[in-house]
C-alpha cells in the first residue's frame, strides 16, 4: 500500500487506496506497475471495486484513479466502461495513465469536448515566437522564488497576498499556509505595489509503485494571475521562469514534469505550449487509444476563474517531452 498520503491542497493526490477528495471525487495512484494480462485484470478489478464504493457514496461523482502501465497493454482496458483520460510518457515503455469514472450530472457534451478541440488546435498548429519579449520586464518587474532558502517569516509575510489569488482555487488561509511551508513545493511569482500579478507552482512527490520503484513526478501547478492583468502574458513568462527554476535546482530529473491546463482559461494554454510542453491530447494513436477527446480531463475539479459557467472545470493533461 502508498504510503504517501497528500494533504488536501495536493493537486498530485499520490495515495493507495483511492480516498475521497475535494469536489466530490475519489482519486487514487495505484501502488503497482502494471505490466501483463493479468495485470490489467487485476487493475480492472480494483477500478471496478472502487467505482461501486464511489457510486454508494452520495456526495462523490467522480472516480480518478493513475496508474504506471505498458503503452502496449493500454488498450486493453477498453474491456470494460472505463474511461481513458490521458497518459504521460515515462520512458519508451511505459505511461502514467489517467482513468476516470463520472456520474451523469458529470458528462460533458460532445459540443464542449470539440470547442476544446478546436482551442488546442488553434494554440498547437501555428508556432509561437519564443523570443518574444517578457511581459514581466516591459513593466520592469522581475520573478521572485520560494524555495528552501526562503525564511520562515517571508513565507508568512507572504499569505495574505497569495489568499488573494488561491481563494479561486477554493483554500482559506491555513490551505494558503500550508502550500507556502510545504518543502515539496517550489513557487515563482512576480509582484508589483499593488500584489502579487501572477504565480505558478511546481509540486514534487516520490511515489513508490511496486514492480517499478520510486517514481519521481513534478506537476505544473495552481497557476494564477490576478483577474485585472489576465491575458497579458503574465502567466507565460512566470511559468517559464519556474521551468529555469526547476532544471537549476533539481539535481535528479523526474520521471516527468506534466501539467493539468484550465481549458477555460486559453492564456494557460498558450503558455503550456509556448514554454515547450505536448498535448496528450495528441497521443491518442501512439497508444492506440480509441476513446474520441482522449487528453482532456473532464469535470475534474472547480476552479473560480469567472470564465467556466459549469459545475467543474475540464482540463487539458500536458507534459515535458524528454
Amino acid at each position: 500500500m502508498t504510503e504517501l498520503l497528500i494533504n488536501p491542497t495536493s493537486s498530485i493526490g499520490a495515495t493507495w487506496p483511492p480516498v475521497e477528495a475535494p469536489h466530490e471525487r475519489m482519486r487514487g495512484f495505484y501502488d503497482q506497475a502494471v505490466g501483463s494480462l493479468t495485470e490489467v485484470s487485476t487493475f480492472l478489478d480494483e477500478f471496478e471495486h472502487y467505482r461501486k464504493e464511489a457510486e454508494a457514496l452520495q456526495n462523490i461523482s467522480r472516480l480518478s484513479i493513475r496508474v504506471l502501465i505498458d503503452k502496449g497493454l493500454v488498450n486493453n482496458l477498453k474491456q470494460r466502461d472505463i474511461l481513458l483520460e490521458g497518459a504521460l510518457p515515462i520512458d519508451e515503455d511505459l505511461c502514467v495513465l489517467y482513468t476516470a469514472s463520472n456520474s451523469l450530472q458529470r458528462k460533458v457534451p460532445d459540443a464542449i469536448l470539440k470547442s476544446h478541440q478546436t482551442l488546442l488546435d488553434s494554440v498547437t498548429q501555428h508556432a509561437i515566437r519564443t523570443d518574444r519579449p517578457s511581459a514581466l520586464k516591459a513593466l520592469n518587474l522581475e520573478s521572485s522564488v520560494i524555495d528552501n532558502d526562503t525564511t520562515p517569516a517571508e513565507r508568512n509575510a507572504l499569505i495574505s497576498k497569495f489568499l488573494e489569488l488561491y481563494e479561486m482555487f477554493g483554500y482559506d488561509e491555513q490551505d494558503v499556509h500550508d502550500l507556502l511551508f510545504n518543502d515539496s513545493n517550489i513557487i515563482v511569482y512576480a509582484e508589483d505595489e499593488k500584489g502579487i500579478v501572477s504565480t505558478a507552482m511546481a509540486e514534487q512527490a516520490t511515489i513508490p509503485i511496486e514492480g517499478y520503484g520510486d517514481l519521481r513526478i513534478t506537476e505544473i501547478t495552481e497557476a494564477a494571475t490576478r483577474p485585472s492583468d489576465r491575458g497579458k502574458g503574465f502567466y507565460t513568462a512566470v511559468s517559464a521562469d519556474l521551468i529555469d527554476t526547476l532544471r537549476g535546482q533539481i539535481q535528479t530529473p523526474p520521471d516527468v514534469i506534466y501539467g493539468e491546463c484550465n481549458l477555460a482559461m486559453r492564456g494557460v494554454i498558450v503558455a503550456a505550449h509556448l514554454n515547450g510542453r505536448k498535448f496528450s491530447f495528441y497521443d491518442q494513436s501512439l497508444l492506440g487509444v480509441n476513446q474520441p477527446y482522449f487528453g482532456i480531463l473532464r469535470q475534474n475539479f472547480k476552479v473560480e476563474d469567472n470564465t467556466e459557467q459549469r459545475t467543474y472545470n475540464d482540463f487539458a493533461l500536458s507534459y515535458f517531452p524528454k
